[in-house]
């Protein structure tokens, strides 16, 4: 796992692809690891950003391993950033709406929610302001 970080931080197509076979190989050894599903939603989100993958194929391996890794650990705050990940990168940008969707509203979740609240934040903000770079281009 922390082999698969490390390579992330390269941020070279090569590196990515090790750091997602590195987290592959912890869910292999421990398949309820969910920080590793988490990690690979953030692996492909890299790759999709960067044109290194198709868009319909990243998405659709984001939104299953963050399902993975909220399903395995619902009180993890990275498996609730996982789950806003696909709806930052993706039109309509609506990660509130779509995770309150998910979640069944956001009532029945809120300390779950509260603990992912700042980095949320964070991937909302970097979601709007591409948002906004691609309607003022």
């Amino acid at each position: 796992y922390l082999l698969g970080w490390a390579h992330l931080q390269r941020r070279t197509r090569d590196d990515f692809l090790s750091g997602i076979s590195y987290f592959e190989k912890a869910i292999e050894d421990e398949p309820t690891y969910a920080l590793a599903h988490a990690a690979l939603t953030e692996a492909y989100a890299s790759l999709i950003t960067r044109g290194l993958i198709e868009p319909v194929e990243g998405k659709r391996k984001m939104e299953d391993a963050s399902r993975n890794a909220l399903s395995l650990d619902p009180n993890l705050a990275e498996a609730h950033v996982a789950i806003a990940q696909p709806s930052l990168y993706f039109p309509p940008y609506n990660a509130i709406s779509d995770s309150a969707i998910y979640y069944g509203g956001w009532a029945s979740h809120n300390d779950a929610v509260s603990k992912s609240c700042s980095l949320r934040i964070s991937l909302l903000g970097s979601g709007l302001l591409r948002e906004m770079s691609y309607q003022y281009s």
